[in-house]
């Protein structure tokens, strides 16, 4: 026995009877001898009455509510005894926590306890600190106005340069800035800063008189070898402009201190060696600094959307704010700009830097998603084309081949004739409509784009007549299939397959199509087990959603594409491309490492949830068969497993009569009678093929089908195959399929709805099918003999709510009347 069961039971009995606590007295009596621990009873909670609980709010001083951090701690000091460097700050500590180095004890043991400021305080520091330095910084900026002797002979100053950080008198000023036109001078005259252009000077009695002012630029070799020149001017004026706004200068000549011969500096080659591009190749009476081209061209790039004429406004004001005058001529900019970026283009392609190739999928292309951009219209009245793009089609195709192409199709195809199911599919799809749509006012209303997995934009399509399934057509047989691609995403490809399918028949054996991931969740569950990337053996962690993340980037550029011209429009877009993509080449190598870690780390999760799985069924991952597994769900999925007989000519004619309710034109009135005296239950939901047609066809067949002469025997015989044959597996395999969507919702709701919004979308939609699979129950024991029993093992296996009280009792009547 226990060393407790061999004390004194007397006592033990005394101790247990003399608690004041309130336990179960069996419960004592089992502990006192030894059969388990005690355990305390639980006590009911008292319920407060919210009306009368007292809620007290913290409130800050402007009446904000105070609530209280919940999430995880942001940081987190580790105990460190080691090296006391580790208790001293951070530099950001030290800028925004207004942390003094030399205040700082290294020796201090408890620094680690110390708090850390959050980022409201320290921001609060920062307002606070400039709020006490506003004195100081207002008398400061009145001091540097009152100038002191000059930096470089000592004598009274008069101007400040901002480049040259000098303080000048007018002598020294003149010799400084002779050959520095360029810079911003201030002048202080009677205790008042006045800005002067770079031609204006001060003499000595402080009177401001013009100089000529020469375009600074390189000196080149004279042809007997001399570099020193005397620099005279012709008189001409030049407008050189900088990121400080517009200059007017004077063009100069050069003649040679040795040879005494005249040289031009104002050819193209000195002028782009020092650092400016002309406005035109030929006359070069405007300059422009190549800095404000890659301001510019940045500027445009990582704002998508910024107007030029915005950005030479800001330089027109810059030149007013600097004492100068004159405004700048939007053309000749316009003009400089584009033709500086054709030739870096140029230039990137000499050097084999090919930024419409990923570097990963020039190889060998996995996927390819294609999709269209509504947002990128072109209205009418912008222009007409008057040349080609310069880009060709290194990203936008001809429209001309394109329209060719569409009118090829329309004429071998001809126009089909849509039914709703052609864009339902779990919801409306706008992108499975597949009509022309145009507007008077709209020129290009879109574009179709095709990227690879990595997000590259790799080529589009000018939308003419809206999102039509043409497009795609296109791009997949003159860009895709060439380049041997693998699998190809699109949003809508349950509907897209059939029609690209007419176009190439031999299609399936070159491409496999697959839905897009996120989109995938809209369609219906028998869509997605057929469709979705997830589903597709071999697409991998592909998603079919590259196109969104390049439309986030390039729809920005709709508030200027859309009143461009076609050429500029397509030079704009292009470039676009290309900066997107350069941008992804750069990072291609860390953001692939990324995901490789990631990845990785999900498959030994996953393999380790899969190895206990196997464990608790007593069984090992090498018995189990996952391609069929999978082809089961599948087929469960998209239908059920079973597989209908096709119904004879006198069936057809039955289906067809209950689904159209009508009769052809020359029916006898015999037929007539034994077909009304037909009665069958609601066949929505059922998968027939035959009822699947269009209703054009299906009054067609119903024509030819129809038999005058047929008896009131042969029809009931044909009645009794078609419920045995026909409708009974067709009722089976939707009850399966639809058993096999709850049991997917239901797996969606337990797993991975971790929001409100989603347990309800799922629950919602567990519901739909649940009412759904009720319905097709009480229509299928309309059909199906209840003599045996064995027959409703569908019934009988359900563990779900749809078998209600009042399907059974249905059931049980329908026994007793021997249906």
């Amino acid at each position: 026995m226990s060393a407790y069961n061999e004390s004194d039971p007397d006592e033990e009995l005394k101790r247990y009877l003399s608690d004041n606590q309130e336990n179960d007295p069996f419960q004592n009596m089992k502990d006192w001898l030894g059969d388990g621990p005690m355990k305390k009873k639980k006590t009911k909670k008292k319920k407060i009455n919210k009306a009368k609980k007292f809620i007290s709010v913290k409130r800050d001083e402007f009446g904000n509510k105070i609530y209280q951090y919940s999430g995880k701690k942001r940081y987190v000091k580790k105990k460190n005894p080691g090296s006391a460097r580790h208790n001293a700050p951070s530099p950001s500590d030290l800028v925004w926590d207004d942390w003094n180095p030399s205040e700082i004890d290294i020796e201090d043991d408890n620094e680690d306890e110390k708090k850390r400021i959050t980022w409201n305080k320290r921001m609060e520091h920062l307002e606070q600190a400039w709020a006490d330095e506003k004195e100081n910084v207002l008398e400061s900026l009145k001091s540097s106005i009152a100038l002191q002797d000059c930096d470089l002979c000592q004598t009274h100053a008069v101007l400040s340069c901002h480049e040259c950080c000098l303080e000048l008198c007018h002598k020294c000023d003149i010799e400084i800035h002779k050959n520095k036109p360029l810079h911003n001078r201030t002048l202080f005259l009677d205790g008042l800063a006045t800005p002067i252009p770079p031609n204006e000077v001060l003499n000595e009695n402080d009177q401001i008189y013009v100089v000529d002012r020469l375009v600074p630029l390189k000196h080149p070799k004279c042809v007997c070898g001399s570099v020193q020149f005397h620099e005279s001017t012709n008189q001409r004026k030049v407008v050189v402009i900088t990121m400080k706004g517009k200059f007017e200068l004077l063009q100069s000549i050069l003649r040679c201190c040795k040879c005494e011969r005249i040289t031009d500096p104002f050819t193209l080659s000195n002028i782009l060696s020092s650092g400016f591009w002309p406005s035109s190749p030929t006359h070069f009476g405007c300059l422009i600094d190549v800095d404000v081209f890659l301001t510019w061209d940045q500027f445009k790039k990582h704002m998508p959307g910024s107007s030029s004429t915005a950005f030479l406004d800001s330089l027109n004001d810059l030149t007013l704010y600097f004492g100068r005058q004159g405004r700048i001529v939007p053309s000749s900019f316009y003009q400089g700009f584009k033709q500086w970026n054709f030739i870096r283009y140029e230039l990137d392609m000499k050097k084999g830097m090919d930024w419409m190739k990923c570097p990963c999928c020039s190889i060998k292309q996995h996927a390819c998603h294609i999709d269209g951009n509504a947002k990128l219209y072109r209205y009418q009245r912008s222009g007409m084309r008057r040349r080609k793009s310069y880009y060709n089609e290194a990203f936008i195709a001809d429209d001309k081949k394109v329209e060719t192409f569409v009118s090829s199709l329309r004429q071998d195809m001809g126009k089909t004739i849509k039914t709703s199911s052609d864009t339902s599919c779990g919801g409306e799809w706008s992108a499975a409509r597949n009509t022309e749509r145009k507007r008077k006012s709209v020129d290009d209303t879109g574009l179709y784009v095709a990227s690879c997995r990595h997000q590259y934009g790799l080529k589009s399509i000018n939308m003419k007549r809206g999102e039509i399934y043409a497009y795609p057509a296109y791009l997949l047989t003159n860009f895709i299939l060439p380049n041997k691609v693998e699998y190809l995403f699109t949003d809508v490809m349950c509907k897209l397959w059939p029609y690209l399918c007419k176009v190439d028949s031999n299609l399936p054996s070159k491409i496999k199509g697959a839905l897009s991931v996120m989109h995938a969740k809209g369609h219906n569950l028998r869509c997605q087990v057929s469709w979705d990337g997830e589903w597709i053996q071999g697409s991998g962690k592909s998603t079919g959603e590259e196109c969104e993340q390049l439309f986030s980037f390039l729809s920005r550029c709709a508030n200027t594409t859309k009143y461009q011209s076609p050429e500029n429009r397509e030079e704009t877009l292009t470039e676009m491309i290309l900066f997107w993509n350069r941008r992804k080449t750069l990072v291609l190598a860390e953001s692939l490492l990324k995901k490789f870690k990631r990845i990785t780390k999900e498959v030994s999760i996953f393999e380790d949830k899969l190895g206990k799985k196997c464990v608790e069924m007593g069984i090992t991952i090498k018995d189990v068969d996952f391609v069929s597994l999978l082809n089961k769900l599948k087929i469960y999925a998209s239908g059920g497993s079973l597989s209908p007989c096709k119904p004879t000519s006198h069936q057809q004619m039955i289906l067809l009569y209950h689904d159209l309710n009508k009769t052809p034109s020359d029916a006898s009135e015999m037929s007539k009678d034994l077909l009304q005296k037909i009665v069958l239950p609601d066949l929505n939901d059922v998968h027939i093929p035959l009822l699947a047609k269009n209703k054009a066809e299906k009054e067609l067949l119903l024509n030819n089908v129809w038999d005058n002469d047929i008896s009131a025997t042969k029809i009931q015989g044909e009645l009794d195959l078609l419920r045995s044959a026909v409708l009974v597996p067709a009722f089976q395999n939707a009850i399966q399929s639809c058993r096999f969507e709850m049991l997917h919702w239901n797996i969606r709701l337990k797993k991975y709805a971790d929001s409100a919004k989603l347990r309800c979308a799922c629950r919602l939609k567990f519901s739909e099918v649940n009412k759904k699979l009720n319905s097709l129950l009480e229509r299928f024991i309309t059909v199906k003999s209840l003599e045996d029993v064995s027959e409703f093992e569908l019934i009988k296996e359900s563990n779900h709510r749809c078998c209600s009280s009042l399907t059974l009792k249905k059931i049980d009547v329908l026994k007793s009347l021997n249906y």
